[in-house]
């Protein structure tokens, strides 16, 4: 044989390694929208919002239809990212512990390229540190190659005019680039880059959190409605998913990817949705099931039966599913469940029930934690305040103890046994010095709105 033939022969057997190898690690795109629940999206119902590209999504994976996060933003990312409930590991709002492991360090230990691109809100600005202080993550060290964000440490507008950070070097845009629209097209440039191997990306993304200014695709592009601009936003979101599938089937890597699809909580208090009939307001920041319910898909195609779920699943749930699918090591004190067997068609045994540690802001005075365990019908609160949920949504009637009927005095008993697994407090909170008072509330700004 000679040299020429067997520089071939060694190419084939590469290619058919690489093959194999790739087969047996999918590339993985976890997106998870900001601030926005399940009653928006076509494939739950709502005929008011225009999704047809996540409901696509929805109709040929697994619709879960009791996906559920945290009731606000930074509880929810240190959630998904490390896997662990945020009694064990939330230190501060806008803050990812340094000592935390994420799925971006254990994807990139896996042989994974890893890249993040959207909303980071987890390093706190040096005036708003106080000493003891953990200072949080930068997405350099959090175990991402490359990363294309909004609010790392300056914040400036996320929409029009941005101010963006790109793998470490900050810049402000101009007046008619908008920020969800560059993000998107770094992380599809990464694709195209690393599309002969696995390559897992995480997109907090930007959308669809206020302010509510028009996007490049609104029609009255110096509309002032919030209500109508936000469906905007949602079409505009739902449009930059479109785009990144389109590019996995042009790359011809579409079927060898899992894409799951999320919301870090539910949507914003004013804005109102039609579902089913009824009109919903949105309950971000709160506990009820509008607060934490949310869009929650996962899809690969040719790979995963389409269903619609009834599982318990959430946030904590994606880094265990992912790191098992990739072939990684699972850290041990994890609490989330792995939904990989759903996925690859093998035996799934669901949560019965999911736990739930809420203080968003554990450094302010007046905060406390709340603090319950449901099951897909019942909630138990550490007040002891039991709800059927399932047909009391808004938690106006609690149960009164020693009062109850038979099947809510049961489900008492088996929430909480549940809730008597967990610590009773925050184990990680920054805790002042004794006769060190907190400081002021901050008051927020708002980004500066153009109208386009």
């Amino acid at each position: 044989m000679n040299l020429l033939n067997k520089l071939a022969c060694f190419a084939v057997a590469l290619f058919c390694l690489n093959s194999f190898g790739n087969s047996e690690k999918p590339n993985i795109i976890v997106i998870m929208a900001d601030d926005i629940g399940h009653e928006c999206f076509g494939a739950y119902g709502s005929t008011q919002y225009k999704t047809p590209n996540i409901d696509a999504l929805a109709k040929e994976g697994i619709q879960f239809n009791k996906g559920y996060s945290q009731p606000i933003c930074t509880p929810s990312r240190v959630k998904i990212m490390t896997g662990k409930s945020n009694v064990h590991n939330y230190v501060n709002f806008g803050c990812l512990a340094s000592t935390q492991k994420t799925f971006g360090h254990i994807l990139k230990d896996a042989g994974y390229a890893t890249c993040v691109g959207g909303k980071w809100q987890l390093v706190l600005r040096e005036k708003d540190q106080e000493p003891g202080m953990d200072p949080g993550t930068m997405p350099a060290d959090a175990g991402f190659d490359e990363h294309y964000m909004w609010q790392v440490k300056d914040r400036g507008s996320r929409y029009w005019k941005p101010t963006l950070v790109f793998n470490g070097e900050t810049k402000t845009f101009g007046g008619d680039d908008y920020g969800p629209k560059l993000v998107t097209d770094k992380i599809i440039d990464f694709m195209e880059r690393k599309k002969d191997q696995p390559f897992f990306v995480y997109y907090p993304m930007i959308l669809v959190h206020s302010p509510f200014p028009t996007t490049p695709l609104s029609e009255d592009r110096n509309s002032e409605d919030h209500q109508k601009n936000f469906e905007d936003m949602v079409f505009y979101m739902d449009h930059l998913i479109g785009k990144m599938v389109t590019k996995l089937e042009d790359l011809g890597i579409r079927d060898n990817t899992l894409i799951i699809f999320l919301g870090d909580n539910g949507t914003h208090g004013s804005l109102k949705s039609k579902l089913n009939g009824s009109e919903i307001k949105g309950s971000k920041g709160n506990t009820i099931d509008y607060g934490i319910h949310v869009p929650f898909i996962a899809n690969w195609k040719g790979k995963t039966k389409t269903q619609q779920n009834d599982d318990l699943v959430h946030v904590g749930d994606i880094l265990p599913t992912i790191a098992s699918l990739g072939k990684a090591e699972v850290p041990s004190d994890v609490t989330g469940k792995s939904f990989a067997p759903l996925l690859t068609g093998d035996s799934y045994e669901p949560r019965e029930f999911m736990y739930m540690y809420y203080n968003s802001r554990p450094t302010e005075a007046k905060k406390s934690p709340k603090v319950f365990v449901q099951s897909k019908e019942w909630k138990l609160y550490s007040t002891g305040d039991l709800f059927h949920y399932a047909e009391d949504v808004y938690e106006k009637s609690p149960f009164k103890k020693g009062q109850e009927t038979e099947l809510a005095s049961t489900m008492r008993h088996k929430l909480q046994e549940v809730l008597d697994q967990y610590p009773t407090e925050g184990q990680m909170i920054y805790k002042r010095p004794e006769g060190s008072p907190p400081k002021a509330a901050k008051v927020k700004k708002k980004d500066k709105k153009s109208k386009k």
